[in-house]
């Protein structure tokens, strides 16, 4: 995406770097940006410094470059945080973002990508309530700190990729809901034992990653309304702190243990499991040993599964329009 924003030249005049469409010597952008020369002209800035170089400027200079579409800043350490991103932006990549906050009149809605790699002191409470809703790619790589990834579902239909490899293990919560084109999710590198939430609904995943089984602190996954979900691994039942999974509207005739619609294995879930919802999937449960509540509507079933039975602790079981019985 970068290569389609960033062109193969440095457009305009030679001589006069403020003149030029796209700026990729740092000399040139240094100038630029501590001189404040910015202009309408600029839509490309690809900045990466020598070690030990710094960029000291007023955090205003962008403000002028109204037209300004990929800004790019790898290694560079800025005096302070802008104070104004153009509302043309369309792919701010900056490592190591220098602020706090990003600014308060930002506008990300038109964002195609936004990458924050190496962020300390992200927001993220900030990113979380931000509407992206032409967003394709976000990157937060090597932001450790994050507790609580930015809620990018809003409106956001376009996202179709994430980090392949997640390495957050201070992450407690991950909303993806309603992001319709998303169809693959990161490997987990790493144990993650203080993630409590995610929350996939809408999503097109078809199935998880073996690595799943590293969110060993899950408490609460949802799934609603993913119609090409064809497998639900027993490692995700089996997760220890898992407490409630909801899986309502998923793919129909799919077989929530062996991933394809005929043939049954009974197994066991985690002892930690209590609220199951599986509402008009078609899906054959497995154990659920220790469920209290337990939710079957709409499912095409004839008789109940014999694995209702064995649910020594059920409390509430929800057969709603179940026109087969």
């Amino acid at each position: 995406m970068i290569r389609s924003y960033s062109g193969s030249h440095q457009a305009g005049s030679p001589s006069e770097p403020r003149k030029r469409s796209r700026l990729w010597l740092y000399e040139n952008i240094v100038d630029v940006l501590e001189n404040d020369k910015g202009t309408d002209t600029i839509e490309v800035i690809m900045l990466h410094l020598p070690k030990n170089k710094e960029v000291r400027w007023n955090g205003s200079e962008l403000k002028k470059m109204t037209n300004l579409k990929l800004l790019s800043i790898e290694n560079a350490h800025f005096s302070r945080g802008p104070e104004h991103l153009p509302s043309s932006l369309r792919v701010p990549k900056w490592w190591g973002y220098p602020s706090p906050s990003l600014p308060p009149e930002f506008d990300p809605r038109r964002l195609d990508m936004l990458d924050l790699s190496k962020t300390c002191n992200i927001l993220s409470k900030q990113l979380k309530i931000m509407n992206f809703e032409s967003l394709s790619e976000m990157v937060l790589r090597g932001c450790t700190f994050i507790k609580q990834a930015p809620d990018i579902a809003i409106g956001c239909i376009n996202l179709r990729i994430l980090p392949h490899n997640f390495k957050l293990t201070s992450l407690e919560y991950l909303s993806l809901t309603k992001c319709s084109s998303l169809q693959c999710l990161p490997n987990i590198l790493e144990e993650m034992k203080h993630v409590k939430n995610l929350d996939l609904s809408g999503t097109a995943i078809e199935e998880f990653p073996l690595s799943f089984r590293k969110l060993t602190g899950l408490k609460y996954l949802v799934l609603d309304k993913c119609k090409m979900l064809n497998k639900i691994s027993t490692s995700i039942l089996m997760l220890p702190k898992l407490k409630r999974l909801m899986a309502v509207q998923c793919g129909r005739y799919v077989n929530l243990i062996l991933g394809k619609s005929e043939g049954q294995v009974r197994l066991s879930s985690s002892k930690s499991l209590r609220d199951v919802r599986l509402n008009y999937n078609d899906l054959a449960p497995a154990s659920f040993p220790n469920v209290e509540f337990l939710v079957l509507t709409g499912n095409a079933f004839k008789v109940l599964p014999e694995c209702i039975s064995q649910c020594r602790f059920l409390k509430n079981l929800v057969l709603d329009n179940c026109k087969e019985l």
